[in-house]
């Protein structure tokens, strides 16, 4: 009987291991897409102080005043583990468009819109 009751215990204990190995990877699944999401977020952030360094620069240095016009995001920041950013259109004296396009799902993008006095506004697209 002692080994009757170990068996079952065992048994019963792999199906609990089995259980919670199974929830975790749904809880993952949904932090993995708010991490995925976090991380495009960021990524636009950094190139909207990039950019902002680069209206400083031409400022400065080319006497323009404050201008998106000629801004080409740095090939280290054009992307990563999380997406691919791009600007969309030509920018502008007064506003430039960025898009992103999720790594994790191609159906997932955002957008974010900066203006010359520092606004900004992101939009998402796909993700739930």
């Amino acid at each position: 009987m002692r080994i009757q009751q170990r068996f079952f215990f065992l048994i019963f204990g792999v199906g609990i291991i089995g259980l919670a190995f199974t929830v975790g990877i749904g809880q993952f699944g949904a932090n993995n897409v708010q991490v995925n999401k976090i991380g495009v977020t960021t990524r636009l952030s950094a190139i909207a102080a990039n950019i902002f360094e680069f209206q400083s620069r031409s400022m400065v240095e080319w006497g323009k005043g404050k201008s998106f016009v000629g801004y080409i995001i740095p090939r280290e920041l054009a992307f990563d583990s999380y997406g691919r950013y791009n600007v969309e259109g030509l920018p502008s004296r007064s506003e430039i468009k960025l898009t992103a396009q999720s790594a994790f799902d191609p159906a997932w993008s955002a957008s974010m819109i900066i203006d010359s006095s520092g606004n900004s506004s992101i939009r998402y697209f796909g993700w739930e």
